[in-house]
């Protein structure tokens, strides 16, 4: 077998996003990954998260629940860095920091690129904050030339991946009476019992429930819209998108007058706009936002987990469900007075009692994001170098909604005429609301990168090797003249040892200006 390698010199002149600005892929020394936008839209997903551990290395994830709304993955850049901090990596959306929620709610048709920075190196800039990585997200932006429209819509079938096999009333009664026999303790199902779960015959006394097919459906729908706009002129260039995302649950109202189950709505809207107010100035406005609602059944704090393990230890014997809407489960020593061996030793936890009858909790959030930008050339001080500084307001708005309820729980009963009665405990009451609002929350940022070479392009470290001696020799990435820098004194090198003499005051203080207008990746010493 005979394996040969070719080059791709197209990837290694791509373009690639670093810290406070792009790289060319073949200058790059740091641990960088990266994926773009047209990828995250193939897998049809209600955030981001879900779908970057698989699409590029260095990034795992942990998905700690499938509920709608609820679904992010916990994201860790070459693994967990620390067990008592915080584990999360830093997050910047077009430059500024958010939180990893922010995220997760973008819209994957807004997004152009996410680059992941791994090792030190590539982290240096941001300091500690840095330290478990960096996620940067690039959202797209329009482009000079004609308008264009696109649309896209996708829709899904969700169905459970895999279900717990559980046993059935008689083979429950078989294998509880054979663990008493082993320990050499009395069997607590009558042969009685027994024969009614086989048979089925009075499934109101000896139900035979299957929770899992009972509680939850076969499958839902998942859908996803999105309408973008995108052009512009020599002025003006601007990016506007619109998208909705719906998902619904797979467990059922069971016939409740109120909308107890799961459901998730998702509005995102984005304008990106990019003026050119002179020839040297240029100012970005990006507004984006979502709305979102989350319905979900009241389950104390209106968690899930209560009634996930409530279905998966209800026992099949302990309630036949919702029959004529009324909510009966069984009991236990209390059928049959003078005949004990009709009776069920115990019922067990009810599968419906972390679910049904206890209301709904519903929770709705607009969140906003408001970024501005400047960058002003500075060609009048030194050729290539740049002024820019970006703001950003975010705002999160968030109401919940409880409505909590009860219901009457029915207990049949067998009468001395040998007829079957019910009990009744409790009442079916509305559910009674209680109203909670969220946060609002400022953040801001703001950076002023200092650029020396092409407009285009970041310099980085290598790009000018004679910068640090005062030889000049052209940018590696431009090929400009060493006329560029002639604003910079010069220096003697010493081409016999590779070093360089003490700089001059003039020098120091043209250094101490490269680093506070900040983040400089070419200045070498």
């Amino acid at each position: 077998m005979n394996v040969q390698l070719e080059s791709d010199s197209q990837m290694l002149q791509g373009v690639e996003v670093v810290a406070y600005g792009t790289q060319k892929k073949v200058t790059i020394t740091g641990a960088i990954s990266s994926v773009k936008g047209e990828e995250l839209t193939k897998t049809p997903v209600s955030s981001v998260s879900q779908v970057l551990a698989g699409t590029m290395t260095g990034i795992s994830s942990i998905q700690m629940s499938g509920e709608p709304g609820s679904d992010a993955a916990q994201l860790y850049v070459r693994g967990k860095a620390t067990f008592n901090g915080d584990t999360n990596p830093l997050i910047q959306i077009d430059g500024v920091t958010m939180d990893a929620s922010a995220m997760n709610d973008l819209d994957p048709e807004e997004i152009e690129s996410i680059s992941v920075l791994k090792d030190a190196s590539a982290t240096a800039v941001f300091g500690v904050e840095g330290a478990n990585g960096v996620i940067l997200v690039t959202t797209k932006r329009g482009k000079e030339g004609k308008t264009k429209i696109s649309g896209s819509f996708s829709g899904t079938l969700l169905t459970p991946t895999k279900l717990i096999e559980q046993a059935n009333s008689y083979e429950y009664a078989l294998f509880h009476n054979m663990r008493h026999t082993n320990d050499g303790t009395e069997p607590e199902f009558s042969d009685y019992v027994i024969n009614q779960f086989k048979t089925g015959e009075n499934p109101l006394l000896y139900p035979n429930m299957k929770w899992t097919d009972y509680m939850m459906k076969k499958s839902t729908l998942q859908t996803k819209t999105n309408v973008n706009i995108s052009g512009g002129t020599d002025k003006v260039q601007f990016f506007i998108s619109g998208g909705f995302y719906t998902q619904g649950g797979l467990f059922k109202s069971l016939g409740q007058s109120y909308d107890c189950g799961y459901d998730y709505k998702r509005f995102n809207y984005r304008a990106n706009l990019d003026i050119k107010a002179s020839k040297t100035t240029k100012i970005t406005l990006n507004a984006s936002g979502n709305v979102d609602n989350v319905s979900r059944p009241y389950s104390g704090g209106g968690s899930s987990s209560t009634m996930i393990k409530n279905m998966y230890y209800g026992t099949p014997f302990s309630s036949p469900g919702i029959i004529d809407g009324k909510y009966i489960t069984t009991v236990a020593n209390d059928y049959y007075s003078d005949d004990p061996a009709k009776n069920l030793p115990f019922t067990g936890v009810t599968a419906l009692s972390g679910y049904y009858g206890n209301g709904f909790n519903q929770r709705g959030a607009n969140a906003i994001s408001l970024q501005l930008g400047l960058k002003q050339e500075l060609d009048m001080i030194t050729m290539g170098l740049s002024f820019r500084i970006k703001g950003a307001y975010n705002t999160t708005f968030s109401t919940t909604k409880s409505g909590q309820a009860s219901v009457a729980v029915y207990t049949p009963l067998i009468s001395r005429e040998g007829d079957v009665v019910f009990r009744k405990s409790g009442e079916d009451t509305t559910p009674s609301y209680g109203i909670s609002s969220g946060k609002s929350q400022l953040t801001g940022n703001t950076s002023v990168p200092f650029r020396l070479c092409c407009r285009n392009t970041s310099p980085s470290a290598g790009d000018f090797p004679g910068l640090s001696c005062g030889c000049f020799r052209s940018c590696k990435l431009c090929g400009r003249a060493p006329a560029v820098y002639r604003s910079v004194p010069r220096g003697r090198c010493a081409p016999s040892r590779g070093l360089s003499p003490p700089l001059p005051a003039a020098r120091r203080e043209y250094r101490a200006l490269y680093f506070f207008c900040g983040r400089a990746r070419a200045s070498r010493s």
